[in-house]
């Protein structure tokens, strides 16, 4: 609540712009902690490919065919919604230091194949740091090798300096998501169900 209160004195008097009114639906809900100075962190390579923390703020345009790859392939059970990400409260998030993107780019052009995010809250039952995963996923051109497990050992030291002491993630019944977090370590703590439901008739 001391964000919000410290956010809201910053801005008094200002007028409300949309990514104000983000920043505040994400402080009055999440609380989240300083934004993070991803300077600190230096890209690694894994053969032809480069693996780094950047902003999403700044590859905004350039992620979005890799989001909406990703959709595809793992949300068929709800192929009748459309895709429509709100990257207003995603960046939002991203300020209020409550978002941390890796990337994955072939290190000969650039070209973005790959990401990793998560979000940073504090757990309420302990008030530790946690990071759950959003989005896990590499082009089918870089699923080669063990690229995914650089990408993902990468992302936990990033973590880790942080202060993070767990990493949630999820998985889709239809891909061999499930195998690869569990080779990493992770133990399967719930099952997740999803029931698609038609929305009321307006009155």
């Amino acid at each position: 609540m001391n964000a919000l209160i410290d956010y809201l004195r910053d801005i008094i008097g200002k007028p409300l712009s949309a990514a104000m009114a983000a920043d505040l639906c994400v402080l009055a809900q999440h609380g989240q902690p300083a934004p993070i100075d991803i300077g600190q962190f230096q890209p690694t390579l894994y053969g032809s490919h480069r693996i780094a923390c950047e902003r999403l703020v700044d590859v905004l345009e350039e992620i979005q065919p890799i989001h909406a790859a990703h959709w595809r392939e793992t949300e068929q059970y709800r192929a009748d919604v459309p895709f429509n990400p709100d990257y207003l409260t995603v960046l939002s998030h991203e300020r209020r230091g409550g978002l941390v993107l890796f990337t994955v780019r072939d290190a000969n052009n650039g070209l973005l194949v790959g990401n990793f995010i998560l979000y940073l809250h504090r757990s309420t039952h302990t008030q530790t740091l946690v990071a759950t995963e959003d989005t896990f996923f590499l082009d089918k051109t870089a699923r080669r090798g063990r690229l995914a497990f650089a990408l993902h050992r990468y992302a936990v030291n990033v973590l880790s300096a942080l202060g993070v002491t767990e990493v949630r993630a999820s998985t889709k019944t239809i891909n061999q998501a499930a195998k690869f977090f569990a080779a990493l370590g992770y133990q399967q703590t719930a099952i997740s169900w999803s029931l698609m439901i038609a929305p009321a008739a307006e009155a």
